[in-house]
């Protein structure tokens, strides 16, 4: 019997299931099966398949990839469920390095690793590393409310206990089916963590992660859907301080469009007379109520808290830009670009390009964009 299942859903993914395939042949750990879920591809996958032995293979009519991943664990044997995107592939260790974790950290139930990523546009790899962990479940899924932790969670092995518990991904959802999935695992589940890039990704014109807004709107409809009282609660359990807390129900309020219940919360609740950021999320939510003054002046009194900002210059910009036209817009964006190089905010605006590009939230210290 196979002690992990690794489940690929693919669909029309001809020009990369052999590389994906030929990954998991040259694993160090060999005791896995693997489970291809046609999607109702009409290109020649089944022909590539047929040329791997022991690939357990199953054809279904197109419903999307979160009904074939639940196939895929369907069908699964393994003590373990791992999954492989058919464009993407594991480094050699990726199975032994995580079956060991699992094996040696009982009180886990999921581990996740970061991401080697290879941009085909460009030809450049680089590495991804997830955001900081949080070893207490609370306080985990407390932040993957405002911003998702795992690089991708087909980077991340499960136990069974997992999907016997319940937790499968919504056909439904086209875009963001593994933020909801992750939202599951984390209110029943404990995931640990290996701070190394043991899967790869590729980043190509055809990913369903390049549709960036729709994925972004689907997060925070399903964010939304917990419903006021349920966030709530969900900070509430963790065991940040109480600053912590307030902030964190801030950026979550801002995400999900609730503008004056943020506002409310950011003027009630105390902060560090030193932090620009409630003056940050205050400025975004006037900005996104049409206040143009008082962001304009949330953004400034930010600002002189922390001059080297990036962020909050650059929405400074979008203001003046708004209000003003371009007048004397170009140098901010000038200086958080120097900041931060690759910007892409900043980048956009100081090209003009459908601008003005506001910045909702910090941007994470480890990523810029992906390559």
């Amino acid at each position: 019997m196979p002690e992990v299942s690794v489940i690929i859903p693919a669909y029309n993914a001809a020009a990369y299931l052999a590389k994906a395939l030929q990954s998991l042949a040259r694993q160090t750990y060999q005791n896995f099966e693997i489970i291809v879920v046609d999607d109702g591809s009409t290109d020649n996958s089944t022909v590539i398949v047929q040329r791997f032995p022991n690939v357990r293979y199953h054809y279904q009519e197109n419903q999307g990839e979160a009904a074939a991943r639940n196939k895929g664990m369907e069908l699964a044997r393994g003590q373990f469920l791992a999954f492989l995107d058919a464009d993407d592939w594991y480094e050699p260790s990726k199975l032994e390095k995580q079956v060991r974790f699992l094996h040696q950290h009982p009180h886990m139930d999921v581990v996740y690793c970061d991401f080697r990523t290879y941009d085909e546009k460009s030809g450049r790899y680089s590495v991804l590393p997830a955001e900081p962990y949080q070893p207490e479940r609370a306080n985990f899924l407390a932040r993957v409310l405002f911003r998702q932790i795992l690089p991708n969670l087909a980077c991340s092995m499960l136990r069974r206990a997992c999907y016997t518990a319940g937790c499968r991904f919504k056909p439904g959802l086209r875009h963001a089916p593994d933020y909801d999935f992750c939202l599951q695992l984390l209110e029943q589940f404990t995931f640990g963590y290996l701070q190394e890039p043991l899967y790869g990704y590729r980043r190509h014109a055809g990913n369903v992660t390049n549709a960036h807004a729709q994925q972004k709107a689907s997060e925070v409809r399903i964010t939304r859907g917990l419903g006021l009282e349920k966030i709530n609660h969900i900070v509430a359990q963790s065991t940040f301080s109480s600053e912590e807390k307030n902030l964190l129900l801030a950026r979550i309020l801002l995400k999900i469009g609730e503008y004056s219940a943020c506002l409310a919360l950011l003027s009630k609740a105390k902060f560090p007379d030193d932090s620009p950021l409630p003056l940050f999320y205050a400025g975004n939510c006037h900005y996104a109520l049409g206040a143009l003054e008082d962001s304009r002046s949330c953004y400034q009194s930010a600002l002189a808290r922390q001059q080297e900002f990036p962020e909050a210059l650059n929405n400074l910009g979008c203001v003046l830009l708004k209000r003003d036209g371009k007048n004397a817009t170009d140098k901010l964006f000038r200086k958080a670009l120097e900041l931060r190089p690759g910007y892409m905010d900043a980048e956009k605006n100081l090209a003009g390009e459908d601008a003005p590009h506001l910045t909702q939230f910090e941007l994470r210290t480890i990523l810029t964009h992906y390559c």
